[in-house]
């Protein structure tokens, strides 16, 4: 009897754990005509804490228009974001871009200080370890926290591979018409999704799967024309600092300091101080 007891005790000591807490969505600085309530859900439980606080609009094809200059003067350099695209059949899709959207021009500066620190390190038999993403294409970039999805017909998430680090591909130039505009994933002229420089059209190959997300085609098919594009600027942090700061400096800034420190490197080398804001010679007053 006194076993019998002291269970029932325990049966009505028992607390359930509370429910998971209700998902709180970011506040969301613009409209956006694409995503809905569950897609953003579907997308915060991907990202870190910094990354589901706040979203801002940055662009949006069906405001701004169908232009690629402004898409990157909008978007470029505004660390990480997510571009959400709709064809003209009516599928929705995109990827998470943890890594700011680049010009060649800057990879190109961002390059150019890499080999320059090397060689001062060298010189000076210093050690440097060359920031090197590996089975990454010279034409891409990006870090593998970044990740292509569908919102509709259905919500799903594509995470990376590790077949390749191809996540982000964004090319300005015009030299070459069909190599021009940006996507993620895949291969040049293969990619796992692709906006061309006119912002009207695109593709998601994936004649079996884009091996860099393991992902299906995208879009209602491989090769498709654009609705609308929107991105939107998802980190808390940068989001705060460009309020203070004000957009325009801000954005120049971050392009002045990726040429800027690859100038930098170099003059160091051949004998110039930096104090500050100021810089001087060696042998100067």
């Amino acid at each position: 009897m006194g076993g019998h007891s002291s269970k029932e005790e325990k049966k009505k000591q028992f607390v359930p754990p509370p429910p998971p807490p209700a998902f709180v969505p970011p506040k969301m600085i613009g409209e956006s005509s694409l995503l809905t309530p569950e897609s953003i859900e579907m997308l915060c439980k991907q990202l870190m804490w910094e990354h589901k606080q706040t979203w801002k609009l940055l662009f949006d094809s069906g405001k701004d228009g169908k232009s690629f200059t402004r898409f990157g003067d909008k978007s470029c350099m505004r660390g990480p974001t997510i571009v959400v695209i709709k064809d003209a059949d009516g599928h929705i899709f995109g990827g998470f871009a943890d890594d700011s959207w680049k010009s060649m021009k800057v990879r190109a500066s961002e390059h150019k200080r890499e080999a320059a620190a090397a060689t001062y390190a060298a010189a000076h038999h210093q050690e440097y370890e060359k920031k090197e993403i590996k089975k990454q294409d010279r034409y891409f970039f990006g870090t593998n926290r970044s990740f292509v999805f569908n919102l509709h017909p259905q919500n799903k998430l594509y995470t990376p591979s590790g077949y390749n680090s191809n996540f982000l591909y964004y090319n300005e130039q015009p030299e070459i018409p069909k190599l021009r505009g940006f996507g993620m994933g895949g291969q040049v002229e293969y990619f796992g999704w692709f906006v061309d420089g006119g912002l009207d059209h695109g593709h998601s190959w994936a004649r079996s799967l884009c091996y860099t997300f393991d992902s299906p085609c995208l879009a209602g098919a491989e090769k498709f024309d654009v609705d609308t594009v929107e991105c939107w600027q998802v980190d808390k942090t940068v989001i705060e600092e460009e309020a203070e700061m004000g957009e325009g400096d801000k954005k120049a800034n971050l392009r002045d300091n990726a040429e800027f420190a690859a100038d930098k490197v170099i003059l160091e080398m051949h004998g110039t101080e930096f104090y500050g804001d100021k810089e001087r010679g060696c042998g100067g007053s």
